[in-house]
Parts: structure tokens; sequence; C-alpha cells
């Protein structure tokens, strides 16, 4: 089981209006759009320029979910279809798809590791150490999904998804290994905590991409 998300050495993107993002995270959006624009977000300017050609973007909004490109909607457009909505939205003027996952699955089990608080009658991670999927719990579930403990912020990939990916020669998503059934849960796993900036890699992989 993976975390999915955009990867962040690429580019970060946000509202260019910050009041106007009417999405929401794993609630149906479809009757309400209208379509915002978002561009690059990069305080430091180190990475001046066109956007890159990925497929995958990372979104830095209250919600969560990725930015597509159009390839990546007509490549995964059927398996998306199955775990959420796609809409549009304008990257600077180019026009993109938000992925917002509907679908929930209650895949953890009590091995789970973490720091819990309690809310309306309800127990939710704050913290994340280890997860525990149940093996049987995912091997019905859809492609992607969320879990009750993580209301928003966090999609969780099968390996059919990371495959796809692969296959289609889609740039910009990131795949973290979270679980395994004959490994179990990851230790500290990424996605879930502060992590360091590195601009050495993402440069690094930046101008592999432009010279690919």
């Amino acid at each position: 089981m993976f975390l999915l998300r955009g990867d962040c050495d690429y580019h970060i993107l946000r509202p260019e209006n910050e009041s106007f993002w009417l999405g929401r995270s794993g609630v149906a959006n479809t009757g309400s759009w209208v379509i915002p624009r978002l561009v690059p977000y990069d305080d430091d300017r180190r990475w001046p320029g066109p956007l890159l050609p990925i497929d995958a973007l990372f979104l830095d909004t209250a919600a969560d979910g990725l930015v597509l490109s159009e390839r990546a909607r007509r490549v995964l457009g059927p398996l998306l279809g199955q775990c959420g909505e796609l809409l549009p939205v304008y990257v600077l003027d180019e026009s993109f798809w938000w992925f917002n996952c509907l679908s929930r699955v209650d895949a953890l089990t009590s091995a789970t590791v973490g720091e819990w608080v309690e809310g309306g009658g309800e127990r939710f991670l704050a913290a994340v150490h280890q997860l525990e999927f149940g093996a049987e719990r995912i091997k019905t579930a859809p492609p992607l999904f969320r879990v009750p403990e993580l209301p928003a912020g966090y999609i969780f990939a099968r390996q059919s998804v990371s495959e796809m990916v692969e296959r289609s020669g889609l740039a910009g998503f990131q795949f973290d290994l979270v679980w395994s059934d004959d490994q179990g849960g990851v230790a500290s796993p990424p996605g879930f905590g502060f992590e360091l900036n590195n601009p050495i890699r993402a440069r690094a992989k930046r101008l592999a991409l432009k010279s690919s």
C-alpha cells in the first residue's frame, strides 16, 4: 500500500486568489464547482520559468488531492472515475484536473500505532508512527481510497495504480510505501510529518526532466 501525492520536488501549487478555492476533500463538489486558477508556489524563486512537463502536481491548499495533466486524465480516467471526481482547474493558463478522492475504506486495524485524539465520538490519528492495514479489508478496496482515521490530507493507492503510472511513463507522481502484505507497516512512514526540503535533489530531478 502506498501513500500517493504529487512530487513537490517539481512544482507546488496554490490558488492565485487564496479565498477562491471551493474544493472540499472527500466531499462531492461537482454541482457547485467554479474553476480556480492555480499558480506555482515558490517563495525563494529558485525555479522560475514555465511549468515543467509533468503529469501530477502537488497541491498546497486546505484540500488534498492531485492536480493532473490532460494526459494523466486520459490514461487514468477510468480508474479515477471509480474512486472520485475530476474537476477542471487552470494552472497558469493551462488546463489541468483536480482529482478529489471520494472513496473511503475502513482498512486500518487496531495494530496501527500513532497519536490518537477523540472528537464527536470518533478517534483520529493526529500523528502516524506505523500503519497496519487489514489484508482481507483491502482485497475488495478500490484502487484509491481514504481511511476514516485520517479524514483529509491522505490518499492511499494500491500497487496496481503505481504499476499503471510507471507503464504509462507519467511523471510527477510520488508513491511512498507504507504497508505490504508480507512486511506489514513501515515504521515512521514518509509523508506524515515535517519533511525537510532538499534543493539539491529537487534541482537534479528538474534538470533531468528538462533534458529527457
